[in-house]
């Protein structure tokens, strides 16, 4: 490839995002659950969240979240049929307090194949989930949003509270 002159392209890819209330999940104290992992759990991990949030695998240290992870699974599994199992890479939970800048810087998931939101507590006037392309969605309680990993996100500053976990699935590859 000496002689070989490399060319690029820019392709702005469309990708979907998608978003429910589901009812049933309301059912559990999520909220609850959270709050319990930060009493045992406070120191903050850092990352491109800039609010507590939890190690990347809280759901080796609290069993409650594995139902919430089966639904958000199979969620997305009915998005699309994926040519494979999903394999839960990452999970972690979130906590955005009013009043002190709260935010996440603008981001992606990639490599994971899919990522989840699952809002358990939101306030009044809370910040909305931002994508690059500028549209936003405001979470509501019991909301599952989910999308490719490569989607870029960001959370601006809030002015209420988001409790919410999230989650990053990637394709279990057979050999």
């Amino acid at each position: 490839m000496p002689n070989s002159k490399i060319k690029r392209l820019f392709v702005n890819q469309k990708l979907p995002v998608y978003y429910a209330i589901v009812p049933h999940l309301k059912a559990v104290d999520y909220k609850g659950i959270i709050e319990d992992y930060r009493k045992n759990y406070p120191e903050s991990s850092k990352s491109n969240v800039k609010a507590w949030h939890s190690e990347a695998q809280a759901h080796t240290q609290e069993p409650r979240f594995v139902p919430l992870i089966k639904e958000c699974e199979d969620f997305c599994y009915n998005l699309n049929k994926f040519p494979a199992p999903l394999l839960l890479a990452d999970f972690w939970c979130m906590q955005y307090e009013a009043g002190n800048n709260d935010h996440a810087i603008p981001h992606s998931h990639w490599p994971a194949t899919f990522s989840c939101i699952y809002y358990a507590d939101v306030g009044d006037g809370c910040s909305p989930l931002r994508f690059e392309d500028g549209t936003e969605i405001v979470p509501e309680n019991g909301m599952l949003i989910a999308f490719d990993g490569q989607v870029v996100h960001e959370v601006p500053p809030t002015n209420a509270h988001r409790t919410c976990v999230a989650m990053n699935f990637s394709l279990m590859m057979r050999e």
